[in-house]
């Protein structure tokens, strides 16, 4: 519903990644240009042409870019969103997650990302039709992208740096939980200096494999004082993390290795109080209606559990 009133706002262009299968042409009418990064799904495999490296959704009259780096062509991602994150009411799955509005410069840097993309994509530029000049928001924010080689890790350094900086909390709520060793030491090294270090990991995952290799690294960060929450309800799909309540980042980074090391990932960083609030008074309520998974009884669990996440973490590259 936010995506759609925002495409409403829009004047001249509008940036979407992801289906499009369930904005309907009126939806779209104030805008004058629609750029798709998207794997395209099922409801436009009967309605394209091949435009170069990219795929043109001829219905929505705009441009569309295959990303065959991330999906295979089998592989319906993207036409999962709607019927995920919908509420129940509207037939959906109701999947909690996190996620941000920004105006300004900031959302000029999120464009100025996207055309870079689409240019490494298709091998096609096209111009900004936003203003030169943007007049600053109340807030600082940082728009930090993984697209390019040099800046492969720049997402993760940014959580390594808040992690080494924490004083007297730290609340992470990620729904792909397999961070590398250095999220890792940076979050036990954190708990040994008394700060508050809290996880709040789904309960059941959408992909079971993830699932178990994820649960291989409570082991070692339970002892070392993490504290990990399981949610109970449906799969929980945010990535955020709140640190001292002042610094905050959200937005499509995993704790995870594909994230790392594979996928397309952009995230949004900042240090506006009102916002750390926000997320914070939301991790607050998703731990309320989490399971906390204590040492004891992560030592008690069954053999075949063991046998499992011992399997599918040597797996953890590709996940």
């Amino acid at each position: 519903r936010a995506l759609i009133q925002g495409i409403g706002f829009a004047g001249k262009t509008v940036y979407l990644t992801g289906d499009i299968s369930k904005l309907r042409e009126l939806e779209l009418k104030d805008a004058a240009r629609i750029f798709v990064i998207e794997e395209l799904s099922r409801d436009y495999r009967d309605d394209v042409e091949l435009v170069g490296l990219g795929r043109v959704p001829i219905r929505v009259g705009g441009v569309g870019v295959f990303y065959r780096r991330f999906f295979d062509d089998a592989h319906d991602h993207f036409h999962n969103i709607c019927a995920e994150h919908a509420p129940k009411s509207e037939g959906g799955q109701d999947w909690p997650d996190a996620h941000a509005r920004v105006e300004g410069p900031a959302a000029h840097e999120l464009e100025r990302l996207f055309r870079a993309v689409w240019h490494k994509e298709t091998g096609r530029w096209f111009e900004s039709v936003a203003p030169a000049h943007y007049a600053p928001g109340p807030s600082a924010v940082r728009v930090v992208g993984n697209h390019e080689i040099l800046k492969r890790f720049v997402i993760r350094e940014g959580y390594v740096n808040a992690l080494r900086a924490a004083r007297t909390e730290v609340a992470i709520a990620n729904s792909y939980f397999i961070p590398d060793w250095r999220i890792r030491r940076a979050l036990t090294q954190a708990a040994r200096r008394g700060v508050s270090v809290r996880v709040l990991v789904p309960g059941r995952s959408d992909i079971k494999s993830v699932w178990y290799a994820m649960r291989s690294t409570y082991a070692s960060l339970l002892s070392r004082g993490v504290r990990i929450f399981e949610w109970q309800g449906n799969m929980m799909h945010a990535k955020a993390v709140v640190v001292d309540r002042t610094w905050c980042a959200v937005g499509s980074y995993n704790l995870d290795h594909r994230s790392l090391q594979h996928n397309l990932e952009a995230n949004l960083q900042t240090q506006d109080l009102a916002f750390a609030a926000e997320l914070a008074s939301s991790f607050e309520a998703g731990v309320k209606g989490a399971h906390e998974v204590t040492q004891d009884e992560w030592a008690r669990r069954p053999a075949h559990e063991r046998a499992l996440e011992q399997f599918f973490s040597s797996f953890d590259y590709f996940f």
